[in-house]
């Protein structure tokens, strides 16, 4: 029987064959804003080097990308997931995104800030989309409490941002000046604008979100839409 609970990625093997009732436990979900090209490639470069050198992989695990709302567990189906969130895509427009280069975060991680436009105020349009893709799908979703450093995500708890250092450094210490002088002393070249105008839903797989997932994580990039 054909599991119509799972979209067709039209990659035939791999993490789309995964089955539907072993993997709700093991399966998450992730609605992302893709930046510009250059941005893109940038973060790529900035997540190879930091592996290279120091071993950091929570970044690198992931494609590049800004979180709209992630760690999502479902217990209804993909398509009705894609639904929603294609209708909270489909309600906006091109949004364009202020990015105010690498820095610490305060925490041990690194990120580029996203959330203000070039004044300094809210990028309203950015918290506006991240919310409507949370009321979209808030009634699939099941609670991810447990989840290492991560947790239950709420669009209320967005902030926008772009990765380049994520939850292992956070948990070395010792490396957190480190590595933030070596990401400076690049001087990475992000443009200082770009036009938000991609969304999309990826799949992530680890078999044990309650602790460094990321050392097994998987993912399948499903599905994107385009704000028009």
């Amino acid at each position: 029987m054909t599991d119509t609970s799972r979209l067709d990625t039209g990659n035939g093997a791999g993490a789309a064959t995964w089955p539907r009732p072993d993997s709700r436990d093991t399966d998450r979900y992730g609605v992302f804003f893709r930046p510009d090209p250059l941005t893109c490639r940038t973060l790529a470069e900035l997540h190879y080097l930091l592996q290279r050198q120091y071993g950091l992989t929570s970044a690198s695990a992931f494609p590049p990308h800004g979180t709209l709302l992630g760690n999502i567990a479902i217990h209804g189906s993909e398509r009705d997931l894609a639904e929603g969130i294609a209708a909270a895509a489909h309600s906006m427009k091109p949004i364009t995104v202020h990015n105010t280069g690498p820095q610490p975060s305060g925490t041990g991680s690194i990120t580029c800030d996203v959330h203000y436009d070039k004044d300094g105020a809210v990028n309203e349009s950015l918290r506006d989309l991240a919310r409507l893709v949370g009321l979209a799908i808030e009634p699939l979703r099941s609670r991810t409490d447990s989840d290492f450093m991560t947790g239950h995500m709420t669009a209320d708890m967005f902030h926008g941002h772009l990765t380049v250092a994520g939850q292992d450094l956070v948990l070395r210490t010792d490396l957190h000046d480190e590595v933030a002088q070596f990401v400076a002393a690049l001087k990475p070249q992000f443009p200082e604008t770009f036009v938000l105008d991609t969304v999309s839903l990826f799949r992530f797989r680890s078999h044990h979100w309650s602790s460094q997932w990321w050392q097994d994580m998987a993912w399948t990039h499903l599905k994107s839409w385009a704000l028009q």
